[in-house]
């Protein structure tokens, strides 16, 4: 807004000079140093090795082994014990018996 313009331009004209904030690196950030050595490595023992086959393995480690993500396809099922398979079994054996005494 005019009010922010204002207000850093007499910041400026009393002052000289304007000050940022200061830039902190991020936490979470891709390209770490463990990273970048790793991928020097793999370049370094295969250079034939095209960069779009290193890139798409790299890239597939970092979101698996440094993220701990899985493929989004995947999702978490319900266990099924060996209980209750057995009562699946008998829910279907009953509900099946139950239709032929209806039709009978």
């Amino acid at each position: 807004s005019k009010s922010t313009v204002y207000r850093i331009c007499d910041e400026f004209d009393a002052e000289g000079k304007t000050h940022r904030k200061h830039h902190k690196v991020r936490a979470d950030k891709k390209r770490s140093p463990r990273f970048v050595a790793e991928l020097k490595k793999t370049i370094d023992e295969n250079l034939t090795t095209p960069i779009a086959k290193l890139a798409k393995r790299s890239i597939k480690r970092a979101i698996r082994v440094d993220l701990g993500y899985l493929s989004s396809v995947r999702s978490p099922k319900q266990l099924i014990t060996e209980d209750n398979k057995a009562k699946k079994d008998d829910t279907k054996t009953s509900a099946k018996s139950k239709k032929s005494s209806v039709k009978a």
